[in-house]
């Protein structure tokens, strides 16, 4: 039962907002609170808090509070503690000798201020100039307060003609105030001079006042050892999911904490990779992606963990990914290849009855459709789209209709959220944080970043957005396994406090090529064989390249270049500079090898569907396809007579074939291992490969080509990165290593 002992506040508020005690004007359609140039604005939740206290009087229980404003939803209390608190904060209370909101301990709250109805006298209205006194003496003004639009009351006696200048009563103060007031030091005389002036150009002496934006707050979300990535803010802002390694690179599960705390709740434990955390409308599930086998899929939990319950089965062995809640908790919208083309589209599934239906159409194959997101009020969904042109941000009423495209220039995008205003759209980049309005207007830049701001979230009833930041420090080192007369060593060869990788010798072992992020985008660099005389060779923008191969003549390297979605192969002529795309447009290719005499590119594409190698003359033409049994990656054999691949299954095996066409013969079966990378040296075959996805340590064997056997090279742990690569004397190993990768999630309150 309410305790209405005390009732300062009977009735509802005035619908244009309130004066809560002194000088605080709260307007609650605005989710607005002001006093004077102070302004903050507050999630819609915190002021339906504040509201339902207002309107009544007395102690009001948790419970009905919590009722009223979170009536079809299962919350932790924390969230109605966060929103007392916050309030307090913006009204400056202390908690301990509240005069706002004060705590009744195992009852509840009650407001302490006085509420009255907002002041709507109108501004007064500058008097005629015909009214204005002659000057006859200058006196000083006297200051006016500013502490409150009490204090800024005009003054209670007329004031002398003899003495001053008396334009009109100023409430507040204003431009022209603090212009007279300077002027009143200076002399009347130069005073009444520059307010005739000001009178005659037409500008008011009283203006309306500069409203101070809301200053943003950053927010420290997580800060745990290794990676936490993949946010989502609960719709009320509260809560915090996402996926954490645990710290040690391996062992990922989805968590849930309360923002604010430190703890975090593990709520899967089923060993896999996890992917895209979407809160439920109520709050009380989440879904996830998983990769784990058998186990793989979308699926749903409760947000305090429990069973599991499958939503989505992987379509074409593919997961379905990025799931995302509708706001009335109806229906499902996620990406999924088309069981037709293989293209990824935007699908819907009815929670109710499972039935999925499709929402975009790419045009191709190689389009696709990524990330959907539902607006506010569940009309529009909002969605990556890759096409040949590279990568755009679109919407489509969540009905179907109409595609509407926008462009971002040639930036990769890395994630898109819906704002706050139901009207914007923010994305990261590769250089910062970007607002994109949906009238048409250019994209503004929030925040510039040289980290990778990557994964976003948006609390759809509180004004806080969660990203991604991401810091990897991966160095190129050089391993010489040991013979009958020397002994195995490895040192680091290429270094800088960025992403360094993707290292490959050139045929004469003089120099080496890799990609490097250390001019602030990744970029191809060739340095001499040991290291030194690094210098850049590309000039990209918002562009991804990898795996850089020299022609068996080193007069040209071929690469694979990534901008927006599509993959293209590269070829980069190092004695003109030129760079060709070889890659015709609207094709996927990735570039795995040259043939021996140099006329050839052999490279990956899923244009049928799956994986498979093919190859492309440097001079152009129809690709030629070469596997029919899956293909991930190709290399000829010194001589040219062969070709090795390895098939595109997870637990890949390697296999030859005739260069010119043939049956194919198993090489090395690795006997349910998962195949990392591998590389041919004229005596042989330098392979990595791991016991399952999640194991924690790497081997690198070497397979004869004379006995056929396999001798172990090395193991190591997982922050090795085999991507290796061998020198044509055979006698060294180059392989990346992680010096540093980390991520944490931060936000932005009053965004």
């Amino acid at each position: 039962m309410r305790n209405d002992s005390h009732t300062p506040n009977p009735g509802k508020p005035h619908p244009q907002g309130f004066i809560l005690g002194d000088d605080w004007l709260v307007q609650p359609d605005l989710n607005r609170i002001c006093r004077g140039d102070d302004e903050q604005r507050i999630p819609d939740k915190f002021m339906q808090v504040l509201v339902f206290l207002v309107e009544n009087p007395g102690v009001v229980s948790r419970r009905e509070l919590m009722d009223a404003v979170w009536p079809d939803s299962i919350v932790v209390e924390e969230s109605l503690t966060r929103a007392i608190s916050e309030l307090r904060k913006v009204f400056g209370d202390d908690p301990r000798r509240p005069t706002y909101i004060e705590t009744i301990p195992k009852k509840g709250y009650q407001i302490l201020a006085e509420i009255r109805p907002p002041d709507l006298t109108p501004d007064p209205e500058p008097m005629p100039e015909s009214r204005i006194a002659p000057p006859v003496q200058a006196e000083p003004e006297p200051p006016v307060a500013q502490d409150s639009p009490r204090n800024m009351a005009p003054p209670q006696h007329p004031p002398q003609a003899t003495s001053t200048v008396h334009v009109s009563p100023t409430p507040r103060p204003t431009h022209t105030t603090r212009l007279t007031r300077l002027f009143g030091l200076l002399g009347f005389g130069i005073a009444a001079v520059a307010i005739v002036f000001l009178l005659i150009k037409g500008l008011r002496p009283e203006s309306p006042p500069v409203i101070s934006p809301t200053i943003p707050t950053s927010l420290l979300l997580t800060s745990f050892p290794g990676t936490e990535e993949f946010p989502a803010l609960s719709p009320a802002g509260d809560r915090l999911s996402f996926v954490w390694d645990s710290g040690n690179g391996q062992d990922q599960a989805v968590y849930v904490k309360v923002i604010g705390a430190e703890q975090a709740l593990r709520i899967t434990h089923i060993d896999g990779f996890y992917f895209f955390p979407a809160w439920s409308h109520d709050s009380r599930h989440i879904a996830f992606c998983r990769i784990a086998g058998d186990d793989s899929g979308i699926f749903m939990v409760p947000a305090t963990g429990g069973n599991e319950r499958k939503l989505v089965d992987p379509i074409l062995d593919q997961v379905p990914l990025t799931p995302s809640f509708s706001p009335d908790g109806k229906r499902l919208a996620f990406t999924a290849p088309t069981r037709r083309s293989g293209a990824h589209a935007i699908f819907l599934m009815s929670l109710a009855t499972k039935e999925v239906t499709r929402l975009t159409t790419p045009e191709k194959s190689s389009h696709f459709d990524s990330r959907p997101c539902f607006s506010p009020d569940g009309s529009r969904i909002a969605f990556v789209r890759s096409r040949d042109d590279g990568l755009s941000i679109a919407t489509i009423p969540t009905k179907g209709g109409i595609v509407k495209i926008f462009k971002v220039g040639d930036r990769l995008i890395g994630d898109i959220a819906w704002g706050y205003e139901p009207d914007k759209l923010i994305f990261t980049a590769s250089d910062g944080l970007w607002e994109l309005p949906l009238d048409g207007g250019a994209p503004n830049l929030i925040s510039a970043s040289k980290t990778s701001l990557t994964y976003l979230a948006m609390a759809r009833d509180a004004n806080i957005l969660a990203f991604t930041e991401s810091n990897e420090e991966k160095n190129i080192w050089e391993y010489a396994p040991s013979d009958s007369s020397t002994a195995s060593s490895e040192h680091m060869l290429i270094a800088s406090s960025r992403f360094d990788a993707s290292a490959s010798y050139s045929n004469d072992g003089t120099r080496i090529a890799f990609v490097s992020e250390r001019s602030g985008e990744p970029q191809i660099w060739i340095a001499e064989s040991d290291g030194s005389h690094a210098r850049q060779m590309t000039q990209f923008t918002g562009v991804w390249v990898h795996n850089p191969f020299w022609a068996p003549n080193d007069s040209l390297l071929a690469f694979s270049n990534h901008v927006g979605g599509n993959r293209r192969i590269c070829l980069l002529d190092l004695f003109t500079e030129e760079l060709t795309i070889l890659t015709p447009p609207g094709d996927h290719e990735d570039i795995t090898s040259w043939s021996a005499d140099g006329q050839w590119i052999y490279f990956r594409s899923h244009v049928t569907g799956e994986s498979q190698i093919w190859k492309r003359s440097i001079i152009g033409g129809d690709a030629r396809q070469i596997t029919f049994n899956g293909g991930n990656q190709a290399q000829e054999s010194p001589d040219g007579r062969l070709l090795y691949y390895s098939s595109s299954n997870a637990n890949g095996n390697l296999w030859s074939m005739p260069s010119t066409g043939g049956e194919s013969e198993q090489v090395i079966d690795l006997e349910g291992e998962q195949l990392l990378d591998w590389d041919i040296s004229s005596e042989g075959i330098f392979y990595c490969h791991k016991e399952s996805v999640k194991a924690q340590e790497y081997t690198l064997d070497f397979h004869s080509f004379d006995s056929g056997k396999k001798m172990p090279v090395l193991t190591t742990t997982s922050h090795d990165d085999f991507s290796i690569d061998v020198h044509p004397d055979g006698m060294r190993i180059l392989f990346g290593r992680t010096a540093r990768q980390e991520s944490d999630i931060l936000g932005i309150e009053n965004f």
